[in-house]
């Protein structure tokens, strides 16, 4: 388990890269996402990056 890149294609040449950061509790869920985008252009205003934190209670 770790760091995921995904790349999207643009009908006008632009790649878009998502790179997706995990970080994990003991059992393996993963407690925090971050999604980061970038561009090859330079003219690319990217989102701010994304955080997705999630608690996971166990019994």
């Amino acid at each position: 388990m770790g760091d995921v890149t995904e790349h999207k294609y643009e009908s006008d040449g632009t790649i878009i890269t998502s790179k997706y950061a995990f970080k994990y509790d003991l059992k393996g869920n993963w407690m925090e996402k971050k999604e980061t985008k970038t561009a090859n252009i330079k003219q690319y205003i990217p989102d701010p990056q994304y955080i997705i934190k999630r608690t996971i209670v166990y019994y």
